[in-house]
């Protein structure tokens, strides 16, 4: 994203209010049902929202003496989950209240006419951008989650674990296809890739598992985890890992159908299965598996394994 506001600062301020109030009139409109405690709901999606407001706000009236502002620290995953911490005793409607507040001053802010010289940090050691940078990609951050909370909304977990289900038997047919000599033990071939979306279903289960009972689980990543799937592939025959995939695969629509998406927070990966991570909600990570099976089948159909190493999961 550029470093400067749209072409007309206005429009840009516009927006971001516009983005606030339907955030705002969304968040109001739900029923208590919907705004009861969660791992990543309605009413912490809000705190998180709120936070990041203040966190601009604070930075903005100080201008020029920001080093008095304690600026977040940490990884992004960190910060927000203290912001969530925070906010568990609060009513919704302070959070709304506050989040309107915030809106209001930081857009005042943006029309003073110091505004181009003032100049905001995300966190502890991000770059510094202008004022008019977080107008913008603010109200895209805001569009984003309410993207997220509208589907989450109207989800239908049926079709959901349905679509994932005839991606994982499209896949499974694209295998059965291929001749045998295609699916000898070779390095990102066919079999490899298979083993490789057998891994990525098992671990994704055994997290939810984890998460489910309260216990500690570590993702792994990097050398690690290649090692896990070469070995998983190793002599095995893959009639033996259709099963694997195909049992794990059944588990995992079963966890979309019968839990609440929002309470259900897991660590995915963000590309090639080793570069970082990320966090993210049941139906968004089941969504992505959806799409990185399909991806495969289609790349298997053309004869091209080796975009396995290539894909984000």
């Amino acid at each position: 994203m550029s470093d400067r506001m749209t072409s007309d600062p206005a429009a840009a301020i516009e927006g971001l209010r516009e983005a606030v109030a339907r955030f705002c009139r969304f968040v109001s409109e739900l029923p208590d049902g919907a705004l009861v405690e969660k791992a990543w709901g309605p009413k912490e999606v809000l705190a998180h929202l709120v936070f990041w407001h203040e966190s601009y706000v604070a930075q903005a009236e100080a201008w020029p003496s920001t080093g008095a502002v304690g600026l977040p620290r940490g990884r992004f995953e960190e910060i927000n989950a203290r912001a969530v911490a925070a906010s568990r005793d609060l009513p919704a409607a302070d959070l709304l209240r506050r989040y309107r507040d915030a809106n209001k001053r930081l857009c005042r802010l943006a029309q003073a006419d110091e505004a181009d010289s003032i100049t905001l940090r995300l966190k502890r050691g991000s770059v510094p951008r202008p004022l008019a940078w977080f107008v913008t990609a603010e109200a895209g951050h805001i569009g984003h989650h309410l993207g997220i909370l509208e589907r989450q909304a109207r989800r239908d977990p049926a079709g959901e674990a349905e679509r994932l289900r005839e991606a994982v038997d499209e896949f499974c047919r694209v295998i059965a296809g291929l001749p045998v000599a295609a699916l000898v033990d070779q390095p990102w071939g066919p079999k490899q890739v298979l083993a490789h979306l057998v891994i990525a279903h098992e671990l994704c289960v055994a997290q939810i598992n984890a998460f489910l009972a309260g216990e500690p689980f570590m993702l792994p990543r990097g050398v690690d985890l290649e090692a896990r799937v070469v070995e998983a592939g190793r002599g095995v025959p893959v009639a033996d890992l259709v099963r694997r995939f195909k049992a794990a695969d059944a588990r995992l629509r079963h966890f979309g159908r019968t839990l609440d998406p929002q309470d259900v927070v897991l660590e995915t990966w963000r590309l090639q299965m080793k570069r970082g991570s990320l966090f993210s909600t049941l139906d968004h990570i089941i969504a992505r598996i959806e799409a990185h099976v399909r991806s495969h089948s289609r790349d298997l159909a053309r004869g091209e394994a080796g975009n396995a190493r290539r894909t984000p999961v």
